[in-house]
């Protein structure tokens, strides 16, 4: 199992627990005291913010997307 789904198996698993999306996006989760947080994956910070024109064309496609596909982030981020 990749790192990207584990973080989204984890995100899963802490809806089931109580915590319940934010704005309809699986990518934003509210705890039982009401704080939202966001669920982002790991090469956002490793990669992706090295790249501008990158990064431009990953932000265009998650807001395109309601459940993130990081097989299609990764395509946007390198341009295909």
């Amino acid at each position: 199992m990749s790192h990207a789904q584990r973080e989204g198996s984890r995100a899963r698993q802490q809806r089931k627990e109580g915590r319940q999306e934010v704005r309809g996006e699986e990518w934003w989760l509210a705890d039982k005291y009401g704080l939202s947080w966001q669920v982002t994956p790991a090469k956002f910070f490793s990669e992706w913010v090295k790249d501008p024109a990158g990064l431009q064309r990953v932000t265009h496609e998650v807001w395109q997307m309601r459940k993130l596909d990081l097989a299609k982030l990764q395509k946007a981020f390198a341009g295909r």
